[in-house]
């Protein structure tokens, strides 16, 4: 399997390689040619990887080869090094204003909630494959990729947080939010910032399914845990009334809550114009169309990062409510900046 990545990668031909959470099973998709496709509809057949911005265009590495491989990897303690990395004061304040900014916006009646993220641009010694490696040994409850197309570069994740998945009709999809550090053998303890951040999430997925389905069922949420961090989980599930409307629910989901912020448009307006760089395919989402019949299985790009030469950008977040504390909300990004930092 590595012998033909590597063959892809000389040749510069696009190709994706994941596996799905809690599966030992590798997926590799690859065309035969390096054109750049977009995704028209999703009744398209191969791998879509979309953008955070829903105006841009979808790409769509068509399925010329579509290989399965077993894993077997050694696996590796689910422990995150605990080594923060270092990060210039100016860094720090700039995204603690950013928050502070958020916060009298949100007081103003303007917002409910809005997602801010960085970048964070380290050197690693790694070679890609083996980082793809650590990841898949490290994160076995994430949906793992390795993302490569020579004109949209080079992308890998390793992501908690469903989208959607489609088949018969029935749809699933999970609303993620609330993040708090895992410490020790301690349950998590819950404030209210986490808990209404959550509930916002999960109300915006209700009503954004229910026109569109008979039935819809809401798990009871419960704490889950993704690598060094936990977060708060409802399960979702429907049953859509025709397939015509799946594009519909898509849009209609993409960008959620949980990346964005409520209203929706209101929060894209303020990330665009205070963030302060393109978040480019971060907080898109990503996943097989059609590969077997009418079955989608679309992932929000979380916990990811933009590999260059020996050079790795990750991206990090967080939701910004009227409760949020500008400093605990950076020590939450560093947090979450640990999950990529730790397979460099």
């Amino acid at each position: 399997m590595w012998n033909t990545v590597t063959t892809l990668l000389k040749d510069k031909l696009p190709f994706v390689l994941y596996r799905l959470p809690n599966t030992e099973e590798l997926v590799l998709i690859a065309q035969k040619d390096s054109t750049l496709h977009f995704a028209l509809s999703f009744k398209d057949e191969g791998f879509i990887f979309a953008p955070f911005d829903f105006k841009k265009k979808k790409i769509l590495l068509k399925p010329d080869t579509v290989l399965n491989f077993k894993v077997n990897l050694e696996p590796l303690a689910n422990k995150v090094s605990s080594t923060k990395p270092n990060f210039d004061q100016e860094t720090k304040e700039r995204y603690k204003g950013l928050i502070a900014n958020a916060i009298s916006e949100i007081k103003n009646g303007k917002l409910n909630k809005v997602v801010l993220s960085r970048s964070i641009t380290v050197n690693t010694k790694k070679s890609h494959s083996a980082i793809f490696q650590q990841l898949l040994s490290k994160y076995n409850q994430a949906f793992c990729y390795w993302f490569f197309h020579p004109e949209i570069g080079t992308w890998m994740g390793a992501t908690p947080e469903r989208l959607l998945g489609f088949t018969n009709n029935k749809l699933t999809t999970t609303a993620l939010a609330g993040t708090i550090p895992v410490e020790d053998a301690k349950n998590p303890s819950w404030t209210n910032k986490e808990i209404e951040e959550q509930n916002m999430v999960t109300e915006f997925i209700e009503a954004s399914l229910t026109p569109y389905c008979k039935e819809l069922n809401i798990s009871e949420t419960k704490s889950y845990r993704a690598a060094n961090l936990w977060h708060l989980k409802t399960n979702i599930a429907a049953e859509i009334d025709g397939e015509d409307k799946l594009p519909l629910i898509i849009e209609g989901l993409h960008p959620t809550p949980a990346v964005c912020g409520l209203p929706k448009s209101l929060a894209q307006t303020f990330i665009a114009t205070n963030e302060g760089y393109d978040r480019e395919y971060y907080t898109g989402y990503l996943g097989s169309l059609n590969l077997e019949k009418d079955k989608l299985d679309l992932f929000v790009n979380l916990r990811c990062m933009q590999l260059k030469g020996n050079k790795a950008t990750v991206y990090v977040g967080g939701g910004i409510t009227e409760s949020s504390v500008p400093e605990k909300e950076w020590e939450e990004t560093v947090n979450k900046s640990l999950t990529m930092l730790a397979v460099l």
